[in-house]
């Protein structure tokens, strides 16, 4: 599963999935010219990887059974 993302924006990122797949939640922002993931809360031991090199840049979550995603853009 891959978003876009912009740079210069920032994010607050919900994940929830089954059985193994639990609940994943972090906040992603741009910060020194590269992006800073933080973990807030998460029942799953996996990151997130990050494809700067594309424009959009692109937010990768390495499981492809999440049965939901929310990703908000905070202002």
């Amino acid at each position: 599963m891959s978003v876009e993302i912009y740079p210069g924006r920032e994010y607050l990122i919900f994940l929830t999935g089954v059985g193994y797949i639990g609940t994943w939640m972090g906040t992603l922002n741009w910060h020194s010219n590269q992006w800073r993931l933080n973990l807030l809360y998460g029942t799953s031991s996996f990151t997130p990887t990050i494809n700067s090199s594309s424009s959009p840049n692109i937010l990768d979550f390495p499981l492809s059974t999440w049965t939901h995603l929310v990703v908000l853009e905070i202002m």
